[in-house]
């Protein structure tokens, strides 16, 4: 796909460079407080780092080139260079950037990787294609896609976790120039904006949410720094070393060496002098500040050189190991419930749920989540679960591009050959880490780590040249350097010898900003903290520590085909378990809090581990017309009245069952616009209730792919309400089966402009020039007013999951509304 995107863009890179607004809304800067800088070098092995950094030292920190490291130690700066520093697990890509901005592991920031599927509480998965810079846009940028805060919108739809942004946003002053979880603000200060290309764009309206920044940009950066106060907290995100090692860019524009290490050291010695250019500017700007200040340096997600020979792994490669093909005729075609999980009989079971989608994997880079949903698959929960565990088992010993799996139910298994290649101490804590990669409840079912040379990835170009892959040595280890003028030797020396995880990077960068304790609440203890004018090291514990126990009850609902579930996971050390009720349409089901067990023949079953609890309930759907179902819980622990463990917990939901799909009595029409929002006149019926009207908008490469460019107005939500009363059965109130009414869309001008620019400069090939044009042909709108780049799309959906589309107007048509306004 690299060399694909620089056929079309040509080695000059591209030429459209909207400027992003560099500096988070917070507080004033706090006078004569301590500082810190923060710098992110995406893709680096720490053992180039290493080579680096002995380089500088060698040449006794006076290179011959301009050195932002150099000037540090010129100026008195001491370095501590920890040696047992450890990458999160997923290391690369937006699943460790989550790690280290939140101080969170994966099971609770919840960002996978750049491709994952999400469950709400009912309804299908979404798939999460971060690959996508427009895409991910959705998270990571505001309705208009303006670089404003994006932490906070990616914090509001999909982390789990606060950013230490989002933490020190009411004390603390932030500039952030490229945000590390922003896909669209990947940036690194070009010498030249014939560079561009190193920011990659695998799609053409990605351009709207990863902009390209060229020398103007880096003189506003420049300006930032030395205009105003100083803020407490800088972050600099340099994107280009991962870039042109996994892309190779220049390599393929200039026949540059391909050697992996060279090259780094070459981009490396380039960021730094970047780096001086900064730096001696804020010095002049800011000299006291500049002496109090504390820089982190720090490498994430190490590539690997993984040579021509390299394989790519492929969901089907991934799918015939877990489910090989069938045996002769004479073996039986499925698992009874009662079989063993013998590796055959899995294998059978595996099959057929990848046959009927309920199998899935989402390729990563060097790692792949697995989903198996629940039964039905011939075989109850427990025992799928086991079948897959075995199916997992079998397939270490044989595919070569398997290194290790964990399962959601914390099975770990290692290839015989890397584990021996591990350290005892190693081996323990990356078991540990591995096990904190799934919740117990709506996430992978397990997750599958490749062995170089393979690779997994989804794209369709030649295997690049390097690459995140498995849990080497060389990928799990992070370069880390620690720059200040406080720091002891002692220090020092305790700081090399430390196993240090990413999760300590957020809480460390706050204790060396002076951030309030209260506002580091559920992070580990920092690395080091200041006792007057020192910066000491704090000697605690660091291991890796198992997954905690929920603090407080985890419910949700999954539906499925014929059946519908419904979990409550807490710890055992909160509510006592007793008086559970679930309703169900007309029946109730109640949990016996003496025998700790439900009636006999009751669709639930209760679970009770060392730190967790949970009920599990498998609910039949009837059969029949399409029908919205009341559903319930009620929680209701003894205890006197008034005391936090007797309030009781009710959750309620209207389930969607069998398949529905929205009817448009009459074409949907534009009634007017605005440059905020569209006026449709919508008449849509949908026997078990209208749930959303969405605007699309579709270029050539949308139409095939998936658009990038929506909105969404809620025409029925979040639910309708559960009525329920002592005795009764449940009912519903409040369900939307029809609309005659206008509906506004908050679709806004800017996506238009956006889209405009992208296709601009990415340039639409024929073949989306011609898609586009059939669609616009095939469509009832109007011959003589053809697209100039895009087509509108209207999209209503229902609550039993159904949806129907219209055009419903040409870019052309929609941009003359806008002009025309709404009375």
């Amino acid at each position: 796909m690299g060399l694909a995107l620089l056929s079309a863009l040509g080695c000059g890179g591209p030429r459209y460079q909207p400027r992003p607004t560099l500096t988070e809304a917070a507080p004033p800067p706090r006078e004569g407080g301590h500082r810190a800088t923060l710098i992110i070098l995406d893709g680096l092995r720490a053992d180039a780092l290493d080579r680096y950094l002995d380089a500088l030292s060698a040449a006794d920190y006076e290179p011959d080139w301009p050195s932002g490291l150099a000037l540090l130690k010129a100026e008195g700066f001491h370095f501590a260079r920890s040696q047992r520093v450890e990458l999160s697990a997923p290391s690369g890509g937006i699943s460790a950037a989550a790690t280290l901005i939140t101080g969170a592991f994966v099971d609770e920031h919840q960002l996978y990787g750049e491709v994952f599927e999400h469950r709400a509480s009912e309804g299908p998965p979404d798939l999460i294609d971060l690959r996508r810079a427009a895409g991910a846009a959705r998270l990571q940028y505001g309705p208009s896609f303006t670089v404003v805060g994006p932490h906070e919108v990616l914090l509001a739809q999909r982390l789990g976790a606060p950013t230490l942004y989002s933490r020190l946003s009411a004390t603390h002053a932030l500039t952030v120039i490229a945000h590390p979880l922003a896909a669209g603000a990947r940036w690194y200060i070009p010498e030249d904006p014939e560079t561009a290309t190193t920011t990659y764009l695998p799609h053409a309206v990605a351009s709207a949410a990863a902009p390209i920044y060229d020398r103007s940009t880096r003189e506003a950066a420049m300006a930032q720094l030395s205009a105003g106060p100083p803020p407490d907290l800088l972050t600099l995100y340099f994107r280009q070393i991962f870039v042109e090692s996994a892309r190779q860019t220049r390599a393929v524009c200039e026949d540059r060496p391909a050697d992996l290490l060279a090259l780094q050291a070459r981009l490396l010695t380039e960021i730094d002098a970047h780096l001086w250019r900064a730096l001696s500017r804020y010095q002049r700007a800011h000299p006291d500040d500049f002496e109090r200040m504390s820089f982190l340096l720090v490498s994430q997600g190490g590539v690997l050189n993984l040579g021509a020979s390299a394989r790519r792994l492929t969901e089907a490669d991934l799918l015939e190991a877990l489910a090989p093909a069938p045996p002769p005729a004479s073996a039986p075609a499925s698992a009874p419930a009662s079989a063993p999980a013998s590796a055959e009989g899995c294998a059978a079971t595996l099959r057929a749920a990848a046959t009927t989608g309920r199998l899935r994997a989402r390729l990563n880079s060097g790692f792949a989540l697995l989903y198996l949903t629940e039964p039905p698959l011939g075989l109850k929960a427990d025992a799928a679960g086991a079948c897959l565990e075995a199916a997992l088992a079998e397939a270490i010993q044989g595919a070569p591009w398997l290194a290790a799996v964990v399962t959601r139910g914390g099975a770990l298994a290692l290839k015989p050959s890397f584990s021996a290649a591990l350290t005892v101490n190693r081996r323990e804590r990356l078991n540990r880490k591995l096990k904190r990669l799934l919740p117990a409840e709506g996430g992978p079912t397990a997750i599958l780590f490749a062995d170089a040379p393979w690779a997994f990835s989804p794209d369709t170009a030649p295997p690049p040249r390097a690459r995140w892959g498995g849990l080497s040595d060389a990928e799990m280890r992070a370069g880390f350097l620690l720059a200040s003028r406080q720091l002891k030797e002692v220090d020092i020396a305790e700081l090399r010898m430390t196993d240090v995880e990413w999760v300590d990077l957020a809480p460390t960068l706050m204790s060396l900003i002076d951030a309030p304790e209260a506002s580091m609440a559920g992070l580990r203890p920092p690395l080091l903290r200041w006792e007057g004018e020192a910066l000491r090291f704090r000697p605690v514990a660091r291991q890796v520590q198992p997954r905690p126990a929920p603090v407080e009850p985890k419910i949700a609902w999954r539906v499925e085909e014929g059946i519908a579930r419904l979990s409550l996971e807490e710890s055992s050390k909160g509510w006592p378990p007793e008086h559970l009720k679930v309703g169900w349409g007309e029946a109730w089901v109640e949990w016996d809090a003496k025998a700790a067990r439900f009636a006999e023949g009751a669709p639930c079953q209760y679970q009770e581990g060392e730190a967790i609890r949970a009920w599990r309930c498998a609910l039949p759907i009837p059969t029949g017309p399409a029908a919205l179902i009341p559903a319930a819980l009620i929680r209701d622990p003894e205890g006197d009245e008034g005391e936090a463990a007797s309030r009781p917990l009710i959750q309620r939901w209207a389930i969607a069952t069998g398949a529905s799909e929205p009817t448009l009595r009459a074409p949907a029409e534009l009634i007017c616009a605005t440059e905020e929002m569209a006026r449709v006149r919508l008449d849509a019926a949908d026997p078990l209730g209208l749930a959303s009207v969405t605007l699309e908008l579709l270029d050539g490469q949308s139409l095939k792919a998936g658009a990038d460019v929506t909105a969404t107005a809620r025409l029925s939500w979040p639910s309708p309400e559960v009525i329920i009363e002592d005795g009764a059965p449940l009912q519903l109130k409040g369900v939307v089966k029809g609309t005659r009414a206008p509906v506004e869309i908050p679709f806004t001008l800017t996506h238009l402009e956006h889209h405009r620019r992208a296709t601009g400069l990415a340039g639409a090939g024929v073949e989306d020039r011609v898609a586009l044009r059939a669609a616009f042909d095939a469509s009832p709108l109007d011959p003589e007013s053809p697209p100039q780049r895009a087509l509108l799309r209207l999209t209503v959906c229902g609550r039993g999951g159904g949806c129907v589309s219209q055009m419903l107007a040409t870019d052309r048509a929609y941009r003359a509304a806008i002009k025309a306004g709404c009375p």
